[in-house]
């Protein structure tokens, strides 16, 4: 397991006595989600299916439409279907398991990110770096896109 890495500026900002609320996954969460994501799509190279892999190209290919139409929320649709469904083809229960519990929270977070526009076009490169290792079978290179 990679070592947790402390923002002391936030710690004193929020280190601070009484109750606090929020939507957003805090920075274990996500990490943890990110970590579950990279093992998944390593996984999936080598597992996935042709039938599988043609279903993702169908939703990359909507997905991409969306960016071009600046579409947020159908492409966040289609983001977190293709998220869910390369983790299913990691073929690991515990795996699919853990990962639909952590997005529970990490999904607003996620679509957050998506508001800034420079994310939003990283984040549409990052998915098609995916699927051209996804067709190579190459599991490191998948695993290295979702850092």
């Amino acid at each position: 397991m990679p070592a947790l890495t402390v923002n002391l500026d936030l710690v004193r900002k929020y280190a601070k006595p009484g109750p606090r609320y929020t939507s957003y996954p805090t920075a274990p969460q996500f990490t943890e989600t990110f970590d579950r994501e990279r093992l998944a799509a390593e996984l999936a190279a080598q597992r996935m299916d042709a039938d599988e892999l043609t279903r993702l190209d169908e939703m990359h290919a909507r997905m991409c439409a969306h960016y071009e139409r600046q579409e947020k929320d159908p492409y966040f649709e289609l983001n977190t279907l293709i998220h869910d469904a390369v983790v299913r083809a990691s073929d690991n229960p515990i795996l699919i398991a853990t990962h639909a519990s952590l997005m529970l929270r990490a999904r607003r977070g996620r679509y957050m990110a998506i508001i800034d526009p420079f994310r939003w076009e990283e984040s549409v490169g990052e998915h098609a770096a995916l699927m051209d290792a996804l067709h190579a079978r190459d599991a490191e290179a998948a695993r290295r896109v979702w850092r």
